[in-house]
């Protein structure tokens, strides 16, 4: 009996094709590795599909985070029929990528003409989207057999995603000849335009003809390819389609623009993992299994998804700086270059990921992107008028200010020194369907034009197909000459800076000029690269976005990475690293919860104040900490940092106001009339602004204050447990309200109806002699509906405050106020013990880490904050209560330094 091998080895001809025994009979080819067997796809068989065809060695075990290795030659005919594994991913906002999913990812697909030429033909390698977290080369809209039947060699390709193509971490760079880690998706893309140089004529293809087009993240690459030295000769025309690299601006091993170093998010991720500094070995980060690294990395997912940003940055070596500068210096590969945007790109993202009800959300998002002086001018550009014209006009924004002024700058900066013309474009056509989802010429939607994968079950009509052919045939001729004009295609004239043309895809097929140009100019001067401030990246590599927006101005002094102000992090003592991690850590008690949902306090009508006690298993005694929540909480608002607190050894009171609660609210909701969002507003303002309210809020504290007095001398269970001579007290918004009032703030109180006695002026001292320290998360500035300039200074208590850079609060005129009005309280107070930590990118939800049974707005920056408000409360807490002078070496801004993650991105410190 014949050997397997020696079955194989046997071939008979059928109709012209190889047949060979004990493999799938079709057409075969032999690249430089061995040979392949495909299929026969298209009209009339009129294209071969060889799908799966591995270009580097399966990055796994050892070779996980290294440069892709060259595949090992194999015997026999390799069965490429199927498409390759897709990379480990989260859920994508757009196209569900095939499965499976394994990090065994780097594969390629090849659809060629099966008719033979006599001349070479071009190649165009495609680089999908997904904002470097999502996707795949073998995604149905990305099937390549019309396109090749147009007359070309057609490629797609798999590269690794988020934390596995663009992890860095100093452990990483360490073993690297190269001093670099990340990036290592871009290096596949380069492995894989190096594998097309080495094979492709097998094909058919012209190695010395190529073209790499991709969309959105896939644009983004080809951006960064354009400059890299790594990718010099590899291609020869480049098509970026929604998307160009002038949004990389994040580097390796530097903070920059209000961005961490990789190698510090790297860091961050591994201590997700529950790795310490000194366990982040290279050997054990290998170790994680996938999907493991796939949770605690948790990638960002579209311009507004909650999560950590894995993506590409500047190394030195496959990117030597960032590339809207490289750009602006002519040192890119001069090629020919088309780009263009969509009509409708921020839809998708509006719908999907940022919901904005009515103007005043609007307004909201504008201010958050824009700041307060940009935010006017860009709604004086695009006024939403009504309430359901304000997703509508954000969409807008969304598209402009992310995509198109982008595209425009990295047009003209090609125009102005670049060696080889540039064409640009604009898809406005709306199909039936996406006319009736609302979507319109949305993100993406051009993808479907230009692989003619566009068909009549999912709403396209002959209007759509015949769009589809037009752009085939020029992606096709830009391809095969370096100009997409030819016989039969509309003419395209090239980008200049004298009238910016353009070609417009849409209902007919234009020439215009100088799209969107007062757009443009306005978002080049508030997020430009000359702009100061943080100018963000997203999904694509530009614009703004919520999560990241920083101040703006219209200086063109380049904005310098602040210095750690009192020591580096690696200066830090093993001492305090250890003191930093044992608070991270639950301590070492286990902790007993008491309720007493009945309590009522007699001398004030008996006003219901509902205490639920966390207290240590060990005897004690033990500190007291009292928590006050925020409007629309409960007592249990604060149960993670009361429960942790209490594991380190104290006793914690979470107080309820069932006047502000969110039971309370919902009935308010339920009572009142309106639209939801009126009756929600009604619901704020009643208990938030209610005079009664901030009068008894603060005495709140002093009826729990009495209860543990009482119950440290009577109740067994916390009897002889409490340090009634060292109390703080803690809470965040309303609650942080109830903590100034409680340490000494007077509230103001004219901006009521009707006033509260003494009617002009300050209110009341509602401070309680007994609390020793406060601590306040998003603490009020004056110009509120609760304090005024004069309410702060009689603020005598140690106090730790925590804000952030997009910590907004609302004004005694219902309007919005910049964060830095809380910033300016701080200021007001008389100088003594006080700290304010400024959290870069937090905002107001980022305090509200502790919810239970409720469902909270999503804020990026929760994560970063919860870390550093846990460990620096701990340490403001046992260096005041427990005179423990090591905690207050922690009291510094190298230690938060370590603290930061990726949204939290710097740590400010105000000291009085």
């Amino acid at each position: 009996m014949k050997s397997p091998r020696s079955l194989a080895a046997v071939v008979v001809f059928v109709s012209g094709v190889i047949v060979v025994r004990g493999v799938p009979a079709g057409p075969q080819v032999r690249i430089r590795t061995g040979t392949i067997s495909g299929k026969v796809v298209g009209e009339a068989g009129a294209v071969r599909a060889f799908l799966g065809i591995p270009y580097a060695k399966p990055p796994v075990g050892g070779l996980r985070w290294r440069p892709p290795q060259p595949v090992e030659p194999w015997e026999g005919v390799r069965d490429c029929t199927r498409f390759g594994p897709s990379c480990p991913q989260p859920k994508s906002l757009f196209l569900p990528p095939p499965g499976p999913f394994k990090e065994d990812c780097l594969y390629l697909n090849v659809w060629t003409p099966t008719k033979s030429e006599d001349r070479r033909l071009p190649v165009m390698v495609w680089i999908h989207g997904g904002g470097f977290t999502t996707g795949s080369g073998g995604n149905a809209v990305y099937d390549g057999r019309r396109l090749a039947a147009e007359g070309a060699v057609v490629v797609t390709v798999n590269y690794r995603l988020g934390p596995f193509g663009f992890f860095a971490h100093p452990a990483l760079s360490a073993e690297s000849a190269h001093g670099v880690s990340g990036n290592y998706g871009l290096l596949d893309q380069i492995a894989a335009l190096q594998w097309v140089r080495s094979n492709i004529a097998v094909f058919g293809g012209d190695a010395g003809n190529v073209t790499v087009f991709g969309e959105s993240a896939g644009a983004v690459s080809i951006g960064c390819l354009l400059v890299s030295p790594l990718a010099k000769g590899l291609f020869h025309r480049a098509v970026l389609e929604s998307g160009v690299a002038v949004g990389i601006r994040q580097w390796l091993k530097k903070p920059a623009h209000g961005r961490p170093a990789m190698e510090q998010v790297g860091r961050h991720i591994a201590g997700r993992l529950g790795l310490t500094p000194e366990a982040q070995t290279a050997l054990r980060l290998r170790n994680i299994p996938a999907a493991k690294l796939l949770e605690a990395a948790n990638p960002r997912v579209g311009l507004f998804g909650k999560g950590t940003k894995i993506w590409p940055c500047v190394d030195g070596y496959v990117l030597p700086d960032e590339p809207a500068r490289l750009l602006e210096a002519g040192r890119f590969h001069a090629v020919p270059v088309m780009v263009g945007t969509n009509a409708d790109e921020g839809t998708v993202f509006v719908k999907r990921q940022l919901p904005v009800r009515g103007i005043r959300g609007y307004r909201f998002i504008l201010r958050l992107f824009f700041r307060r002086d940009g935010a006017r001018r860009v709604e004086a550009m695009y006024p939403a008028g009504r309430d359901d014209r304000a997703s509508v006009q954000l969409a807008k924004v969304i598209t402009d200010s992310t995509f198109i002024a982008p595209t425009r700058r990295f047009a003209r900066d090609l125009a102005r020194r670049h060696r080889a013309p540039v064409y640009a474009y604009h898809f406005t056509r709306v199909s039936p369907g996406a006319r009736r989802n609302g979507a319109g010429a949305t993100h993406g939607a051009e993808i479907l034009y230009v692989f003619g994968t566009c068909a009549a079950r999912f709403g396209f009509e002959e209007r759509d197909l015949k769009l589809s052919e037009t752009m085939r045939g020029a992606w096709v001729r830009f391809a095969e000459t370096g100009d997409p004009n030819g016989p039969g295609l509309p003419h395209w004239p090239a980008y200049s800076l004298a009238n910016e043309p353009y070609l417009e895809f849409g209902d007919r097929i234009r020439v215009a000029q100088r799209l969107h140009a007062d757009a443009c100019d306005l978002f080049d001067e508030l997020t430009g690269p000359r702009s100061q401030g943080v100018r963000t990246s997203t999904e694509t590599g530009q614009g703004a976005r919520a999560e990241d927006a920083g101040t703006r101005s219209n200086s063109t002094k380049p904005r310098t990475p602040p210095a750690r102000q009192d020591a580096t992090a690696e200066a830090l003592s093993a001492a305090i690293r250890r003191k930093v991690r044992q608070y991270e850590t639950r301590g070492p008690f286990s902790v007993k919860t008491l309720e007493f949902p009945n309590l009522v306090d007699a001398k004030r009508d008996r006003r219901p104040v509902p205490i639920k006690v966390h207290y240590p298993s060990a005897p004690g005694p033990w500190p007291l900490l009292v928590f006050s929540h925020g409007g629309m909480g409960n007592w249990d608002s604060h149960i993670y940092l009361a429960q942790h607190l209490a594991s380190h050894g104290y006793v914690s009171l979470c107080v309820e106001d069932v006047f502000s609660n969110g039971k309370r609210t919902r009935e308010i909701i339920a009572e009142a009339t309106g639209t939801f969002r009126r009756r929600l507003d009604v619901a704020l303002k009643r208990i938030t602004t209610d005079p009664n309210a901030m009068l008894e809020r603060p005495r709140d504290i002093g009826f729990a204050i009495d209860r543990a007095v009482e119950w440290d001398r009577t109740l067994p269970p916390l009897k002889g447990r409490i340090r009634t001579d060292r109390i703080a007290v803690i809470g965040h918004s309303y609650g942080a309200y109830t903590v100034l009032a409680a340490c000494g703030a007077r509230p103001i109180l004219d901006y009521l109806d009707p006033p509260v006695p003494p009617g002009k002026g300050l209110g009341p001292d509602l401070s309680d002699p007994r609390i020793t320290i406060g601590v306040a998360m998003s603490p009020q500035g004056p110009g509120t509906s609760r304090f005024g300039k004069e309410s702060f200074r009689t603020i005598r208590r140690p106090l730790l405050c925590f804000s952030g850079s997009r910590d907004m609060q609302l004004g005694h005129d219902g309007r919005l106020q910049p964060a830095e009005a809380r910033l300016e309280g701080f200021r007001l107070m008389p100088p003594g013990n006080k700290l304010l930590l400024w959290l870069e990118n937090a905002d107001h939800l980022s305090f509200a880490f502790s919810p239970r049974g409720a469902k909270l707005a999503p804020s990026p920056a929760r994560d970063d904050a919860k870390r550093i408000v846990t460990v620096m409360t701990a340490a403001f807490c046992d260096l005041w209560l427990k005179n423990d002078a090591a905690a207050g070496k922690l009291l510094n801004p190298a230690v938060a330094d370590t603290l930061c993650g990726n949204v939290v991105t710097r740590v400010t410190w105000h000291r009085k």
